[in-house]
């Protein structure tokens, strides 16, 4: 789970919300999960990199943040300073090291508000995480997770809603800190990957007469974006904008 507003802040680490999914997917009922440097750089879809500022190292930066704000726990070996990674110094300076290939534990603390948080969160599945890391487009990892996160905080699965939702490319681009040719690349991607279905009504004149395309209607299963019914939707969203929509100019099929 992760909490809507966290979801969209620009502060986060990069790869924190990768991190945070394979940590709490892959940890059973007393929170702890085994893992190495290597290791975890793979299960976020990632290849090690030592080099400074790499991977390696943004996934201790994550582990430093993860620990200083107690919503995880780090048991390390200790290691020879000369020949090791620093992975988190603690308040009386002891240093806790552990070579890219050592296993050590993290352990989740699922009361911490980060894990478990008090306010609307949205869900990350197994599935939906497998696919993004194991996706091999020209997108990074966090990015997919990233978008696909701020698309489905916006569905509404209490049961009585139509679990869909349709904000403007414009939101996205915002909520996401990605440009609106990024959102519609990794959206495209998204789909590809069979954990995000999408619906367009098509185009419409605004009130200066000028043709635009309406939102794009977004599901995580198809059966629930019936094109009547969207329209519909869509004819109302618009109209309490203050746009009257009779009718949508639908894409010709090829061949017509």
């Amino acid at each position: 789970m992760f909490d809507k507003s966290f979801v969209k802040s620009k502060d986060i680490n990069t790869k924190l919300p990768l991190i945070m999914a394979y940590l709490k997917i892959n940890s059973p009922l007393n929170g702890n999960v085994g893992v190495s440097l290597d290791l975890l750089c793979r299960k976020i879809g990632y290849i090690p990199n030592q080099r400074e500022s790499k991977i390696n190292q943004q996934i201790i930066d994550a582990l430093k943040l993860l620990e200083k704000q107690d919503a995880i726990y780090i048991y390390a070996k200790f290691k020879d300073k000369k020949e090791a990674i620093n992975i988190v110094q603690d308040e009386a300076d002891e240093i806790k090291f552990v070579k890219k290939n050592d296993c050590f534990i993290v352990q989740i603390n699922n009361q911490s508000e980060i894990f478990n948080p008090d306010g609307s969160f949205v869900t990350l599945y197994d599935r939906e995480f497998s696919a993004i890391i194991k996706s091999v487009a020209p997108y990074s990892k966090q990015d997919l997770l990233n978008v696909y996160l701020n698309i489905k905080k916006f569905i509404n699965f209490d049961g009585h809603s139509t679990p869909h939702c349709y904000p403007s490319h414009t939101t996205l681009s915002n909520d996401c800190g990605l440009s609106r040719g990024a959102i519609n690349n990794i959206i495209v991607e998204l789909v590809k990957l069979e954990i995000l279905y999408t619906y367009n009504s098509g185009e419409y004149k605004d009130t200066n007469g000028k043709i635009r395309y309406a939102n794009n209607f977004y599901a995580i299963t198809d059966e629930v974006l019936k094109p009547d019914i969207c329209d519909e939707v869509i004819k109302r969203y618009y109209l309490d904008q203050g746009i009257i929509i009779e009718k949508f100019i639908k894409p010709k099929n090829k061949g017509e």
